[in-house]
């Protein structure tokens, strides 16, 4: 519990840096931000999710600092009720950081829930894999990443949603037996997260189906009937707050849409499938751009521990040009060179642009593109096949030894 609390005093002390980072030229957050923070101030103010009250009066100006209005997301209900087009569980989650100081009490609030989500992934990547500082290690270096950095301070759902599913992934990987009461705590996880966001269904119910694996009788009536009952609840509040399942169908581009064509929106593949590549190794928004760690702490413990001596002097190499990324962004958006969530790509720091080449660029579709994108998967490919190899000649050379260990007990023994 100590070196989780370090861990979690170390990166809250980390993240205060982003606070005052500007999403764009002309406002502190751009984005789907402000409409979020709209909707806490409804709450606050009004007590509903209706926002006409915030546009007649212009409310949003003491969190928007943008010279020009703040643009309306959504189409109005039938009614007349503009909503924003956003599941309501992060506006209520940051309504006590919101009273208390506005749009900087909400990002404190949802630093603290950062940090405090990496250092449950610290305790869950020690309790899988029983290594106490390679986990430690991982979890700041992943918390440290620029991708971290700024998105810990943003008001957004992904982290929130993280810290449910983390506390989540804790309590199906005990080393027992579950039962009523971690049925009844796994399904106020579990909606905690679809209140956040309803992409997280796929999640929600893959967990699920391992709790129902690992749990006794009553852990599995538990989960089925409150996960049940949370299931209709939050179906009734969406079909008659947004008229769908979704609240996507309020917003200005999907208006009009039903949820199966909304859904069938978000998971076409055709269009797609190159975001596969490009989340890691995109020129401008790749995470191994940014980050040249996979942001997940438990894999990469494993990962780690199962790595010749080579492998782990990558991973710190990797590790430290990581960290100066971070920190060059951190100037360069501190000092105005960039805007975080415009160009954060311009920035000038030598280590970020000197690499720039090695990197397909996915908004232009070139013979570089198509061989950069080549050359990285083989690479991946090479680093797996040499790791499996080193993996398989480790566990040969053991088995080696066991059987000739026995063979001489045998021949000791006649």
């Amino acid at each position: 519990m100590l070196l989780a609390a370090a861990l979690f005093l170390l990166l809250s002390v980390a993240y205060a840096f982003s606070i005052g980072i500007r999403a764009s030229q002309g406002a502190s957050i751009t984005g789907d931000e402000p409409l979020y923070l709209l909707t806490t101030q409804s709450l606050l103010a009004d007590g509903d999710l209706d926002l006409s009250n915030q546009y007649a009066g212009k409310s949003y100006k003491a969190f928007f600092d943008h010279p020009d209005d703040l643009w309306l997301q959504s189409e109005p209900l039938p009614d007349g009720r503009p909503l924003s087009p956003h599941n309501p569980g992060l506006s209520v989650l940051v309504m006590p950081g919101f009273a208390l100081g506005g749009l900087v009490g909400a990002q404190v609030q949802l630093m603290l829930l950062a940090a405090a989500t990496m250092s449950l992934a610290f305790v869950l990547a020690d309790r899988l894999n029983g290594r106490r500082a390679i986990s430690w290690a991982v979890a700041l270096g992943v918390g440290l990443t620029a991708t971290a950095f700024i998105y810990f301070t943003e008001i957004y759902p992904e982290f929130p949603a993280a810290l449910a599913l983390v506390a989540a992934m804790l309590l199906v990987a005990r080393q027992r037996r579950l039962g009523l009461v971690d049925g009844l705590w796994l399904v106020a996880a579990l909606s905690a997260m679809c209140w956040l966001g309803t992409k997280y269904a796929p999640l929600v119910l893959a967990v699920s189906g391992y709790f129902l694996l690992k749990a006794d009788g009553r852990g599995r009536i538990a989960l089925l009937v409150a996960g049940g009952i949370s299931a209709i609840v939050f179906a009734w509040f969406h079909l008659h707050v947004y008229g769908s399942l979704t609240p996507y169908g309020a917003g200005v581009v999907y208006a009009q849409w039903n949820t199966i064509e909304i859904l069938g929106q978000h998971i076409e593949f055709a269009e797609r499938y190159y975001r596969l590549c490009g989340i890691f190794i995109d020129r401008q928004f790749g995470i191994g751009r940014w980050a040249p760690l996979p942001l997940a702490v438990v894999p990469m413990g494993l990962l780690i521990a199962r790595t010749p001596p080579w492998g782990k002097i990558a991973v710190a190499l990797l590790g430290a040009y990581t960290l100066a990324i971070t920190v060059g962004l951190a100037l360069a958006a501190h000092a105005q060179e960039i805007a975080i969530a415009v160009d954060p790509f311009d920035m000038s720091y030598p280590p970020f642009q000197g690499l720039a080449g090695l990197f397909p660029w996915y908004s232009w579709w070139t013979a570089e593109t198509w061989w950069l994108t080549w050359f990285w998967l083989t690479l991946a490919g090479l680093v797996t096949g040499a790791m499996v190899w080193t993996d398989i000649v480790g566990g040969t050379r053991r088995l080696g030894r066991t059987v000739g260990h026995w063979r001489n007990r045998s021949a000791t023994c006649a």
